[in-house]
């Protein structure tokens, strides 16, 4: 007869852990309204395809660049109410007031005036969406030292935030058709169907990748003997962000290329809609299917960032956690930290 597996022992409570969830709901309808849909609200108030290509790589170089710098001054600055907390009570507002920066763009004015503003506007709110991302993504490693707990919220964390973003994207149209902004979307039916079969191949991909974050954190502590939990986060989503400052001029580009008609209701060519049908399906899809061998290389498994945690938190001495993962690994570094238990 099968034995049960023991059930998971929490660290966190309840409510923590739906405050946690919620937490990237809300954050992930601002992302939802702005990140995804921007060159569809740039093209709309009348700023060519090639000029939001030239916007999109300077923002998403600040984009990519920035993480990596708020997550050394994260793991730098320690406030005396706690590491990442003070971090996110700072930027909620900021994301508020830049969000609303962001759709103030002046529709009368002139083409060189929308361009500067676009980018300022896109800029200051990647900063304050920053602020609110990087200190969340490590937030589990000061909650509970136990890596299936961990998983599980960061897990859970993505499904929540994939409902803020496709609520988002889905209810948009909606509310653009209503207020005059943005002509299409006439068949809402198959766009949603669409989306949703979308949704469930990109989700998936979103989830994996972002619970790896605190296993290669436990990797690198374990070699490394340093702890940098801000600039672990700010790695990942510091490539996450290098792909969009490549694939969204290139698409722009694309899109220039296929004659595409800036403004609100412009009638596309047949080159455009095509480019637009390259853009948003096609290439994804082969993307997706190159990026899919890549993780037959990863190799660090949940057992072994386990034990790597343990050691990490002075649980275990180095040659307990030596002849349990030298052979895989390589050996394990002296630990920093005079004050944890069990150190050599």
């Amino acid at each position: 007869m099968r034995q049960k597996k023991p059930a998971l022992q929490y660290c966190t409570t309840r409510a923590e852990r739906l405050s946690y969830w919620m937490y990237f709901l809300g954050e992930n309808i601002f992302y939802g309204l702005i990140a995804i849909n921007m060159q569809t609200f740039y093209s709309d108030v009348g700023i060519t395809a090639a000029s939001v290509a030239v916007i999109l790589f300077i923002t998403k170089a600040w984009d990519a660049v920035n993480d990596p710098l708020f997550g050394v001054l994260i793991d730098r600055v320690n406030f005396k109410k706690g590491r990442f907390m003070p971090w996110l009570r700072l930027a909620m507002p900021l994301l508020a007031v830049s969000s609303i920066f962001f759709f103030a763009l002046p529709g009368g004015a002139g083409p060189a005036v929308k361009v500067i503003w676009a980018t300022v506007a896109y800029m200051a709110w990647d900063a304050s969406y920053t602020l609110c991302d990087v200190p969340m993504f490590v937030l589990p490693t000061s909650m509970t030292d136990n890596i299936k707990e961990r998983g599980q919220l960061l897990t859970m964390g993505r499904y929540f935030a994939m409902i803020g973003v496709t609520g988002a994207s889905m209810l948009l149209p909606m509310v653009q058709k209503r207020l005059g902004w943005l002509a299409g979307y006439d068949n809402l039916g198959l766009f949603y169907a669409l989306y949703f079969v979308q949704g469930i191949f990109w989700g998936a991909n979103n989830i994996l990748l972002f619970t790896f974050t605190p296993d290669c954190l436990e990797y690198g502590t374990y070699h490394t003997g340093e702890r940098a939990e801000g600039v672990a986060a700010s790695v990942q989503t510091f490539f996450s962000k290098l792909v969009g400052s490549l694939s969204g001029p290139f698409a722009m580009l694309i899109l220039a290329g296929c004659g595409f008609v800036a403004g609100e209701g412009a009638a596309q060519p047949q080159a455009a809609l095509n480019g637009i049908w390259i853009c948003f399906s096609l290439l994804p899809s082969v993307g997706m299917l190159l990026s899919a061998g890549l993780l037959y290389f990863y190799k660090l498994r949940d057992r072994d960032a386990q034990v790597m945690a343990q050691y990490n938190d002075g649980q275990i001495t180095r040659d307990e956690a030596d002849a349990r993962l030298a052979k895989r690994y390589g050996p394990a570094a002296p630990r920093q930290s005079a004050g944890q238990a069990g150190q050599e």
